[in-house]
C-alpha cells in the first residue's frame, strides 16, 4: 500500500472532489429525467394531433363504408383471377405486416425495428 501513497497528490481536496462528482452524478440522473418529462409530452401531443387528424379522416371512411358494395360471389371470379389475388395478398402480408387500430406509426416502426433485431440473432 506504500505505492498509493506515493503517487497520491496531497494538494487535492478529495472532500471537493467526491462532492463534485456524486453532483454531476445525480446531475446526469436529473437531466434524463426533464428530457423524459419533455419527451413524455411531446409523444402526447403527436398522438393528438394523429388522432385528431384520424377523426377527420375517419368520418369520410365511415361515409364511404355505409355506400352498398357489389360483392364478387365465389362463383364469379375465374380460377386464374382467384389465384392472382391470392398471390396479390401473400406478397402484401410479407410487405407489411397489419397495423393494429390505435397505435401509431412511430409505434409500429419501432416494432418492426425489434423484430428484425431479434430475426437476425
Amino acid at each position: 500500500m506504500d505505492w498509493l501513497f506515493r503517487y497520491a497528490d496531497p494538494s487535492i481536496d478529495w472532500n471537493y472532489a467526491m462532492i463534485t462528482l456524486m453532483v454531476r452524478f445525480v446531475g446526469v440522473f436529473v437531466v434524463m429525467f426533464v428530457m423524459q418529462i419533455a419527451l413524455q409530452v411531446s409523444a402526447f401531443a403527436v398522438r393528438r394531433l394523429e388522432w385528431r387528424q384520424a377523426g377527420a379522416d375517419g368520418s369520410a371512411a365511415e361515409a364511404a363504408e355505409s355506400v352498398p358494395v357489389a360483392v364478387a360471389q365465389p362463383s364469379d371470379i375465374d380460377e386464374e383471377t382467384a389465384v392472382a389475388i391470392g398471390l396479390a395478398l401473400s406478397v402484401e402480408s410479407r410487405l407489411a405486416p397489419p397495423r393494429p387500430a390505435g397505435t401509431s406509426a412511430w409505434a409500429v416502426a419501432g416494432r418492426l425495428a425489434q423484430l428484425d433485431r431479434l430475426r437476425r440473432r
